[in-house]
């Protein structure tokens, strides 16, 4: 059980996730829907409120599960990336979520100029009550993003690099 300190400092950090992002919309970065940013944000944030309060005892309360509490996060922390657009090209990017294999891709498909553009933004699979990164196209990381959701670093796994250098890693999980 996580202690309420560490929940606390999670949601502390979502919080601030979200400050950074609001401001990166503000500043209109990168063409981001900022109402549809704003609600997945806050989104987030609820689910890392909920997942602080999940672990304080409550009478006749049923524990949230963490196979369910992950798929929300994951699909919370990945609809910005499907709304994203792109200037100066035709290509979008399709959320591809399959809650009954537990595997979560943003694919981005469409033209830019003459040239033909198909290939996955994002995966992300749930495996062994993990979260695996199997690819990660992001600028800054998706595994930032999961921290701050409320996901523990030794529940992300990031798959797309080695597992000798995972092991290079130890804060992360490895497996």
């Amino acid at each position: 059980m996580t202690t309420p300190e560490a929940l606390e400092k999670r949601v502390t950090l979502l919080e601030e996730e979200v400050q950074r992002l609001q401001r990166q919309i503000a500043r209109g970065a990168d063409a981001v829907s900022g109402r549809t940013a704003d609600s997945t944000l806050a989104e987030a944030v609820r689910l890392g409120r909920e997942w602080r309060d999940s672990d304080k005892p409550q009478e006749d309360a049923e524990p949230v599960d963490t196979l369910e509490r992950y798929r929300q996060i994951i699909e919370a922390v990945l609809r910005p990336y499907a709304e994203r657009r792109y200037s100066g090209a035709d290509i979008t990017n399709e959320p591809i979520f399959d809650r009954a294999g537990n595997h979560y891709l943003i694919t981005s498909v469409g033209w830019q100029g003459y040239r033909r553009v198909a290939h996955n933004l994002l995966h992300l699979d749930i495996i062994g009550g993990k979260i695996w990164i199997q690819k990660d196209g992001t600028e800054d990381g998706i595994a930032a993003e999961l921290e701050a959701a409320g996901v523990p670093k030794h529940d992300i796994v990031l798959a797309f690099r080695h597992a000798e250098d995972r092991a290079l890693i130890p804060e992360y999980a490895t497996a």
